[in-house]
């Protein structure tokens, strides 16, 4: 009997560490991107502009990453919930695959055209497309 309540009590530890880790690491994805973002756009921001440049135009906002492993055929996957370019998942842990796509999802939600690009198989690119042309008075 003293077994299987040892048992069982090990499963439900291990079950909780997992928990714990899982929601650990979909913190880390969402914080991430969400940071690159805030950071870009309060830099945009920083610079004092007339009324008549927020309403009127498009801006783009271009997140990019150098040391990308990426070929052009992944980059299409990169919005797909839970995708990762390692197939092997060696980096089991590392990352969960959801950050982009609740970037792509937020985006949508606000009316912006996000999209990814890959330059020279070495820069991964991020661009938001924010539409600047709504009344918001």
């Amino acid at each position: 009997m003293c077994q299987c309540l040892n048992g069982l009590l090990e499963r439900i530890k291990n079950s909780f560490q997992r928990e714990r880790r899982f929601n650990a690491d979909v913190a880390h994805e969402l914080r991430t991107p969400l940071a690159g973002f805030q950071s870009i756009i309060e830099v945009c921001l920083s610079r004092h502009r007339k009324p008549q440049e927020y309403r009127e135009g498009v801006t783009y906002l271009t997140l990019s990453n150098t040391g990308c492993c990426l070929t052009p055929t992944p980059v299409e996957h990169v919005f797909d919930m839970f995708w990762r370019a390692d197939t092997a998942r060696t980096d089991t842990g590392v990352h969960c695959g959801i950050g982009l796509s609740l970037v792509q999802k937020v985006a949508e939600l606000l009316d912006i055209k996000v999209r990814a690009e890959l330059e020279q198989e070495s820069v991964f690119s991020i661009i938001l497309e924010l539409p600047m042309n709504q009344n918001h008075d």
